[in-house]
């Protein structure tokens, strides 16, 4: 109901504004946001569609004919990863593609030094797994293996909501950050883990590497995209906790 109502608020605020260009970022329902895209159509605005993921979040097979529908609505298909692309391009066949760089959120990088890092200060260097951790596919349960066994000369930290609320070896902190808490937290980390089960790609790895951490992943989907060659490393997504903890 509330997308549904955002699109009602959209379509209007279209006619009212006349824009030159509407940006739908990402989709949801494509039989509801379609109705955006006909109503920049219709007032000769050029449109853009934002594809976060190579399919729909709700019943994906049931949509492909209608995500399908939306992207040709659309003048240009915007994709962050190669493998995004190569993925929506099998699946709904030739749309107008362009790639481009998952963007950096300065908002949040500029906002280091205004407070500390919510992870003590300690003389190891600090690993850091933080984001949304009560998702599955953020391969947490590979970082909580290795705090239990202990890696040596590392302080281990998991940061965000769904992180554990205390958990032998590490230090946690189970709640959302505010901006300035993030950019602090991962600035004060050497390394930031991220165990990911599948990534279409990572906003975390983008603000890691801004912040001058290394990054540690698994080689999936299109995290090697933004993990080249001697900037981090990537680990084969069946590695045990061993092969993470060397």
């Amino acid at each position: 109901v509330k997308h549904l109502a955002l699109v009602a608020v959209a379509c209007r605020h279209i006619v009212r504004v006349r824009p030159d260009v509407v940006i739908v970022q990402n989709y949801v329902l494509p039989e509801l946001e379609i109705p955006v895209l006909l109503a920049a159509r219709r007032h000769r605005a050029r449109s853009a569609v934002v594809a976060h993921e190579p399919q729909t979040p709700h019943a994906p097979r049931q949509h492909r004919r209608l995500l399908a529908t939306e992207l040709q609505r659309a003048d240009l298909v915007v994709c962050y990863s190669r493998f995004v692309a190569g993925a929506l391009l099998a699946a709904v066949g030739k749309v107008p593609v362009e790639i481009i760089p998952l963007p950096v959120i300065s908002a949040v990088v500029n906002k280091v030094g205004e407070v500390a890092s919510v992870v003590p200060v300690g003389s190891d260097p600090l690993a850091l797994h933080f984001g949304h951790l009560h998702r599955s596919y953020k391969g947490t349960s590979v970082v909580t293996e290795l705090a239990r066994s202990g890696v040596r000369g590392w302080r281990l930290a998991l940061v965000g909501t769904g992180a554990p609320m205390r958990l032998d070896g590490a230090t946690c902190v189970s709640r959302f950050l505010t901006d300035a808490e993030v950019a602090n937290t991962v600035a004060a980390a050497e390394v930031v883990i991220l165990p990911y089960t599948h990534a279409a790609q990572s906003a975390a790895v983008a603000l890691a590497q801004a912040l001058g951490c290394v990054v540690v992943a698994t080689s999936v989907g299109g995290i090697p995209e933004q993990v080249p060659h001697g900037t981090g490393l990537l680990l084969d997504p069946q590695a045990p906790p061993s092969r993470w903890r060397e």
